[in-house]
C-alpha cells in the first residue's frame, strides 16, 4: 500500500531522534508554461518562469513526513500565460491537477481536476521564489503554496479520515494573510469558483461528508477492487451515498462540482458492467448532483 501516515510519522521521529538527515520531498509536480500568446516577451524568461515553478513545488519540504520516490503526489500546474500586464506583470490561466495510485493496479486516479483563471503575477528573469506561511511575500508565490498544501491535504484525505486537515489549514491561513490589494482569486465575490471558495468548501463542517467520502471511495473502496471488485463497488457506492447527502446541503458548493469534474468518468466506468439495479442507484446519485448531464450519465450506464 502507498504510503501510510502513521508509519510515516514514526519513520520520521525516529530518524530526527538517531539524528539522520532527511529529505522529504513530498510532491511529484509537472509543471508546463504556454507562453504563446504572448509574442512582445522572450521566450526564454519564460522557461526560466517554468523551472522556477517545478524547484519551488517540488524541491521544498511542505510536511514532517518521509516520503519514498515512489510515494511522491502527483501533480500538475500547466499555466497559460495569457496576456501581459506590463512591469513584469502577467495574466494567465493555470489548470490545477491531482491524482493518485489504486493499489495493485496500474491505474491514477483523478481527486482534482480544475481550471484556475485568476492567475496573475510578477515575475522578472532568475527572479528567487520566496515565501513564508506566516507572511505575504508574493501572489505567485502564496497561490503555488496554497495548492501545494490543497494537493497535500486532499492526496492524505483519501488515505486517512479527513488526514488533510493540517494543510488545508495551512492553506486557509495563505488565503487569510493575502492582503485586500491582492489580484483577484482570494476573495468571496471574485466568482463563485476561486480559491477562496475551494478552501472554504473543504473546511466548511456542513461538507464534512464529502471529505469523509473520499477515504471510503479511495482506500476502502478503489483501493480493494484488485482483491473484491463486487465488494469495492459497494463500498465505492456508499460514499457517493455521502456524497449526495453532502450536495443537499449545499448543492450549489465549489467543492461538489470539483469532485464530479474528476470522478464523474471514472464512475461511470467503474459502474458500466454493474448490475441494472447497481446501474440506477449510481445514475439516481449523479442525476441528483449533475442534473445537467443526466441524460448523459443514462446513456452511458444505462444505454438509453
Amino acid at each position: 500500500m502507498r504510503h501510510m501516515l502513521n508509519n510515516r510519522f514514526l519513520l520520521s521521529t525516529f530518524l530526527i531522534l538517531c539524528g539522520i538527515s532527511i529529505s522529504a520531498q513530498e510532491l511529484d509536480c509537472k509543471v508546463q508554461v504556454n507562453a504563446q500568446k504572448v509574442k512582445s516577451v522572450d521566450a526564454k524568461i519564460f522557461k526560466e518562469f517554468e523551472s522556477a515553478v517545478f524547484e519551488f513545488m517540488n524541491n521544498r519540504n511542505w510536511t514532517g513526513d518521509v516520503f519514498s520516490e515512489k510515494e511522491k503526489i502527483e501533480c500538475s500546474i500547466f499555466i497559460t500565460i495569457d496576456s501581459e500586464l506590463g512591469n513584469d506583470r502577467y495574466s494567465a490561466t493555470a489548470a490545477i491537477q491531482l491524482s493518485r495510485p489504486v493499489y495493485n493496479t496500474d491505474y491514477n486516479s483523478t481527486i482534482l481536476n480544475m481550471i484556475d483563471q485568476n492567475w496573475e503575477f510578477e515575475y522578472t528573469e532568475f527572479q528567487p521564489l520566496d515565501f513564508n506561511e506566516n507572511v505575504y511575500v508574493s501572489n505567485l508565490t502564496s497561490m503555488l503554496a496554497f495548492y501545494a498544501y490543497v494537493f497535500i491535504g486532499m492526496d492524505y484525505d483519501t488515505y486517512s479520515e479527513k488526514g488533510g486537515s493540517e494543510f488545508f489549514n495551512k492553506a486557509e491561513s495563505i488565503l487569510t494573510s493575502v492582503p485586500s490589494s491582492a489580484p483577484k482569486g482570494w476573495k468571496p465575490f471574485d466568482g463563485q469558483r476561486n480559491r477562496y471558495w475551494l478552501i472554504t468548501d473543504i473546511l466548511n463542517s456542513r461538507l464534512s461528508g464529502l471529505r469523509e467520502a473520499m477515504y471510503t471511495y479511495h482506500l476502502k473502496g478503489l483501493d480493494h477492487m484488485y482483491d473484491d471488485a463486487a465488494k469495492a463497488k459497494t463500498t465505492v457506492l456508499e460514499a457517493l451515498e455521502q456524497i449526495r447527502s453532502a450536495h443537499e446541503e449545499k448543492p450549489t458548493s465549489y467543492l461538489i462540482q470539483i469532485f464530479i469534474d474528476a470522478k464523474e468518468d471514472e464512475i461511470v466506468n467503474l459502474y458500466s458492467v454493474s448490475p441494472n439495479q447497481e446501474k440506477l442507484e449510481v445514475l439516481k446519485i449523479l442525476s441528483k448532483i449533475n442534473p445537467t448531464e443526466s441524460n448523459e450519465y443514462s446513456r452511458k450506464l444505462m444505454g438509453k
